[in-house]
């Protein structure tokens, strides 16, 4: 892989040279082949407000024995059943500078237990906090624009009793990064559900982090480099200690884990990303890292992880050229140059376009008990409601694989979601059996996919 500064002298020779730019980049639309998916209510989750949203859904998380847990944006986690709900944790009276708006990014975005939360009873948590909070920064990111911004929290919780219906115990700040604007910071935090003592990736924190509206802002300069944390992905060892803050390690397999100065984080695994908005693992046996990264104006992009690369915010966005120099041409794109194969960037395995939807999460690979479904990767364009699948067959690093569209039923009847101001707000989790949940927020409503079958599409006949 081509060093950042090379990438970026390649791509500003190629930058006189490009096209004239798209209108419609993706023209062919994504098909529907008749995947209908059933649904059940399973739980209207205690509400956080009397007008829609409702609750501001984002995650589930699952413990060993099957309990199940979901945060909402505006500071809690909720543990929940079929049918029931109750707060286990409110962040907000031990972070009196919490923010959960103005902003899509802010609020208590993310949560994870640490793998062995049943005997260390550590949790961890992402949230915002306003300029006014006293915590230093951890990490402050090139060009900040001193009135814009707030800070991204990483906390650890330990419980006192792990089995305790409400949490009760101790916490820490494990790091805090400063951000440009008011969207786009740490957003899922997760650790790889398949790893297992004495792996190379057992207990290590993966900690995704936008751009923070930097590209707005036209901080570019901060962006797609290995001295600022904006756009990348962290990987972080929560129990260890030898970070500059001395709070949490840096994995010895990290790509730039020996790096020997300021010019290059650490504790980064990949970067080149805008909104790293959702990550997740493919089951075993071949387990594979992906990654949903929200695009600007243009592409919605699926990415296939590997260590130390780039995957071209703020150059690239899914396989189109962004004029990064030009910021009257930002939120527009153009084709690759001839030589594109070596400009150090790596590509989507699935995107799609405005003409399709606004903002990709990116849900499970199912490995449930419904056959049909079994070796799909299922995500779902945020505002839309849109739900999209790709064949894990088809995945290959440096290709497209093609999207599909699926459709939502609830009681044998389209699932109409609950809108607020043309939003679905549908996100994904999973239920300890391995089937499928998804979260809307406008009802603050988890439903659970129960089945599957294929009908004709009417509009086809």
């Amino acid at each position: 892989m081509k060093p950042p500064i090379f990438a970026a002298i390649a791509f500003l020779l190629a930058a006189p040279a490009l096209s004239a730019q798209l209108t419609n980049p993706i023209p062919d639309p994504i098909e529907f082949k008749g995947l209908a998916l059933e649904t059940e209510t399973y739980v209207v989750v205690t509400p956080s407000a009397d007008a829609a949203p409702l609750s501001r859904l984002g995650l589930i998380r699952t413990l060993p024995g099957g309990r199940q847990f979901v945060n909402d944006l505006r500071g809690f986690i909720h543990e929940f059943g079929r049918g029931t709900s109750s707060l286990y944790l409110d962040v907000r009276p031990d972070h009196p500078h919490f923010v959960d708006a103005p902003g899509l990014g802010t609020g208590l975005y993310s949560f994870a237990f640490h793998p062995e939360f049943l005997e260390n009873g550590r949790l961890y948590t992402a949230h915002a906090e306003g300029r006014d909070a006293p915590g230093e920064p951890d990490f402050v990111p090139p060009d900040v624009v001193p009135e814009r911004g707030y800070d991204a929290v990483l906390t650890e919780w330990i419980a006192s009793d792990p089995s305790a219906p409400v949490f009760s115990g101790t916490r820490r700040e494990v790091l805090r990064v400063r951000t440009t604007g008011t969207v786009r910071a740490i957003q899922e935090i997760a650790f790889n559900p398949h790893a297992r003592p004495g792996d190379p990736d057992y207990g290590l924190l993966y900690v995704p982090i936008g751009e923070g509206d930097a590209s707005l802002a036209r901080v570019v300069d901060g962006l797609g480099r290995l001295d600022s944390p904006l756009g990348t992905l962290f990987r972080i060892d929560p129990l260890g200690n030898d970070s500059s803050n001395g709070q949490y390690g840096i994995p010895a397999d990290n790509p730039w884990a020996d790096s020997p100065g300021p010019e290059i984080i650490r504790e980064i695994y990949a970067y080149g990303f805008r909104n790293p908005n959702r990550l997740g693992w493919s089951p075993p046996p071949d387990p594979f890292l992906y990654l949903g990264d929200i695009g600007e104006s243009n592409i919605e992009e699926l990415n296939l992880i590997e260590p130390g690369r780039n995957y071209g915010w703020p150059h690239r966005e899914g396989t189109f050229v962004l004029r990064s120099d030009d910021p009257s041409k930002y939120r527009v794109v153009f084709p690759l140059p001839d030589d594109w194969m070596d400009d150090g960037f790596t590509y989507p395995i699935a995107q799609y376009d405005h003409d399709e939807g606004y903002s990709i999460a990116a849900g499970p690979v199912y490995d449930g008990a419904i056959p049909e479904l079994r070796g799909l990767l299922f995500f779902s364009d945020i505002r839309l409601g849109r739900v999209f699948y790709v064949r894990t067959d088809e995945i290959q690093q440096g290709r497209q694989a093609e999207i599909f569209e699926a459709r939502l039923y609830l009681d044998g009847a389209d699932l109409t979601l609950v809108e607020r101001e043309g939003r679905a707000d549908l996100r994904w989790g999973l239920s300890p059996d391995g089937e499928m949940y998804v979260l809307t927020q406008a009802d603050g409503t988890i439903r659970k996919i129960v089945g599957a079958r294929f009908e004709a599409d009417p509009e086809l006949e």
